[in-house]
């Protein structure tokens, strides 16, 4: 699913990994409208093998990664420890 989402140029203006088990795919990062997340899962779910797809990619535009910026009243968090 990585190499298809990565050959795909329109897929380009984001950052999406995908991580798969069982033939369920969850794809996660960021691109930078609707448009393009659902594009990301459209290439996703054609890939041989793949049952099911969650699609957990942020919409995330310039304006909203302004450094020091609060986020938008009702906005869901996301953190990632590693």
């Amino acid at each position: 699913v990585d190499e298809r989402l990565a050959a795909s140029p329109a897929l380009s203006a984001g950052k999406v990994e995908a991580k798969s088990h069982w033939g369920v795919v969850a794809l996660l990062g960021e691109m930078p409208d609707e448009r393009l997340r659902r594009e990301a899962e459209r290439v996703a779910s054609a890939v041989p093998g793949v049952a099911r797809v969650n699609n957990l990619i942020l919409v995330v535009q310039d304006a909203s990664r302004a450094e020091g910026s609060a986020p938008a009243n009702g906005t869901l968090l996301m953190a990632r420890t590693d």
